[in-house]
């Protein structure tokens, strides 16, 4: 059955009617953009008689422009699918940007590097003698990197001057420039391109190229971008170029939803809409459709505080309903389990309720622990979206491999822990290792103790595995012992004896503020402090994983659904469930952008329909000592009671 139409408003109706002239619809969460959007693409091919090729509506994700695609074909709009249809060009930036480069630029021939070349290229600029540079951390220079093309810097025009204001010292960001423009060579030379350089080249290539850049600018009458507020410098420049001669624009978005400011993008482009774009008509929908009162009283206190905004309020079109619950709880297990309680009693209370109805988000993928444990204790069906159950994560997993070796000796936890960090233990020693074990009847960690010179080792391995297995037999020891430190001291000596936390961050770098490796180690940590002793703990995480494998397939299809705030734009549920509404943790502590950590709150809120429930764990266990933790400063500033 067809879900039935709701009737456009008159701003809506204002957007849809928009003739000539560039324009901006700020759409507040749950307004109904996309269905804005939708009527005037429509309109313009079905009523108005223009022809569908020449309407270009471009946005950031696969996702988003497939479901543009969907509705639109729904309505009986051709679109184009691959290049030489006919129909109305709906897709990405980067789909858009790479059609750009390869209709005749000197990078046409690039290939799109899809096995991490460019990053080993990287890797090898950072080794070089000539930088001496060996401990750089990767993903800060590839950040600096990406800003530069995002920013549509080329390597001879960065500088001091130019990079001055972007937080790094005098010497860090020498070498940062310096590494850009060995890359840059090293990326020419080999012809190769990431996603950056499909944006960055696009425009650069129409800025040099009068010839292309008339034939682009000409291209489309009617330019639509989806999710305007996430534009950087190279999509904004891209815009202007494409709508340079177009009939109409509609930059369509919300700045009170920007959260990706660490991408590049940008709020002035945003709230000096009209310098950009002068005579610009700007249009405004601040109908909630989605959202109770309850929910967006305290959802527009909060975004209020930010002075960098285009001014709305979220305005609730639906009748009352339940109030918004602050939930102060002891810790994060006890948050989980509240939690849970609170989805078990809707369920008691009314039949209907699936859990399907229920999302719990998070500022960070490492708070994902304590529900998928409380979850997998009482049999709850759940997913965790755009990510790895928490004791799958590499890092978690290679930490616990040495507790592993230590305790039960397996040839399993041999074989991960050995080369994590990387020792230079190669495949085919650890195969005449593992043969050589199965012969003896011995554990490879028994049988690398007494055939080390046998399996042929060169040099640098041999004093390698010796101190690998030096380090496993202090911790055998240790174990053994009656005065055993706690495990979660345990784990804080392997990772600082084996130094994991500097070889992830020489191969990967800090994290970025979606998911950090090294929030999953000190979680790992807390988490460990319950533990009478790591055999205790081994013990439960082989049941968890039991458990695991025994989850319902059929039930996979009503689940509840774990995910970062980054995860949940666009989206929405019955019941919201914010978790870790605490200092330190949303506002993050390592963020210096306190309105974007805002607008992450913003948009968790509003993501809610019926139920709105901000927990915070009122303490923590950190490396053995319990901390206090404050309720986050945005629970005051929306002005929500019980904090």
């Amino acid at each position: 059955m067809r879900k039935q139409k709701r009737t456009l408003n008159e701003s809506q109706k204002a957007v849809v009617a928009h003739a000539k002239g560039p324009a901006a619809f700020w759409a507040v969460a749950g307004s109904g953009k996309t269905t804005t959007v939708i009527a005037r693409m429509v309109k313009m091919i079905s009523e108005d008689g223009e022809n569908p090729e020449k309407i270009l509506a471009v946005t950031f994700t696969k996702n988003a422009a497939m479901e543009m695609n969907k509705r639109l074909e729904c309505e009986g709009i051709q679109i184009r699918k691959v290049r030489g249809d006919k129909g109305a060009r709906v897709g990405t930036f980067h789909s858009l940007s790479l059609e750009i480069v390869r209709d005749g630029s000197p990078w046409s021939k690039y290939d799109i590097d899809a096995k991490d070349s460019l990053k080993y290229i990287l890797k090898d600029i950072l080794g070089w003698k000539g930088m001496n540079w060996k401990g750089a951390d990767l993903t800060k220079v590839q950040g600096f990197i990406s800003k530069c093309k995002n920013e549509l810097i080329k390597p001879e025009k960065i500088n001091h001057e130019i990079a001055g204001g972007w937080g790094y010292d005098a010497w860090e960001l020498s070498k940062y420039i310096e590494a850009y423009k060995k890359f840059e060579r090293a990326r020419h030379q080999r012809g190769l391109m990431s996603f950056d350089d499909m944006l960055s080249s696009a425009v650069w290539y129409l800025q040099m190229d009068e010839n292309a850049k008339r034939t682009w600018s000409a291209k489309y009458e009617h330019v639509i971008v989806d999710e305007y507020q996430d534009s950087n410098t190279a999509q904004f420049e891209l815009v202007k170029i494409l709508s340079e001669d177009a009939v109409s624009l509609l930059c369509v978005g919300d700045d009170d939803q920007l959260i990706y400011a660490w991408r590049g993008s940008k709020p002035e482009y945003s709230t000096k809409f009209e310098k950009h774009f002068p005579g610009a008509q700007m249009y405004f929908a601040e109908e909630n459709y989605r959202s109770t009162p309850e929910v967006l009283v305290p959802a527009n206190n909060l975004i209020s505080m930010n002075l960098q905004r285009v001014v709305k309020t979220n305005k609730a079109q639906r009748e009352s309903g339940c109030s918004v619950v602050v939930e102060p709880c002891g810790n994060m297990d006890d948050e989980a389990k509240q939690v849970l309680q609170t989805i078990r009693q809707e369920q008691s209370e009314n039949e209907k309720s699936k859990w399907s109805d229920n999302v719990i988000l998070y500022r960070t993928n490492a708070q994902s622990r304590a529900f998928e444990e409380v979850f997998i204790a009482n049999k709850i069906p759940y997913v965790v979206v755009g990510g790895t159950n928490f004791y799958a994560r590499k890092e978690v997993k290679d930490i616990l491999s040495y507790l592993e070796l230590a305790v039960e000796g397996t040839n399993k936890a041999f074989k991960r822990a050995v080369n994590r960090p990387f020792r230079f233990i190669g495949k085919a020693t650890l195969e005449k290792l593992e043969k050589l074990s199965k012969r003896n009847h011995r554990t490879m960690y028994e049988e690398a103790k007494e055939s080390m010179e046998r399996i042929g080792l060169q040099r640098r391995q041999i004093a390698s595995m010796a101190s690998f297995l030096n380090l496993v037999d202090e911790l055998k020891t240790e174990i053994e012992s009656d005065d055993c430190r706690s495990v979660d001291m345990l784990l804080t000596s392997i990772i600082e004896d084996t130094k994991y936390i500097e070889w992830i961050q020489s191969d990967e770098g800090t994290d970025t503020a979606e998911n950090s490796r090294v929030s999953n180690l000190k979680e790992l940590v807390r988490t460990s402090a319950r533990f009478e002793s790591a055999k205790d703990m081994l013990d439960y995480l082989a049941d968890l994983e039991a458990q695991m494998k025994k989850k319902n397939d059929d039930a996979q299809r009503d689940v509840i659904l774990l995910m970062t705030i980054h995860k949940a734009k666009g989206l929405e549920w019955k019941n919201v469930f914010v978790a870790g509404m605490a200092q330190g943790i949303l506002p993050h502590a390592k963020s210096t952008e306190i309105e974007e950590e805002r607008r992450l709150a913003y948009v968790a809120m509003t993501r809610a329909k019926n139920r709105l429930v901000l927990s915070y764990p009122i303490a923590a266990m950190i490396a053995g000592k319990h901390k206090e933790l404050q309720p986050s400063q945005f629970l005051a500033e929306a002005g929500l009671k019980g904090v």
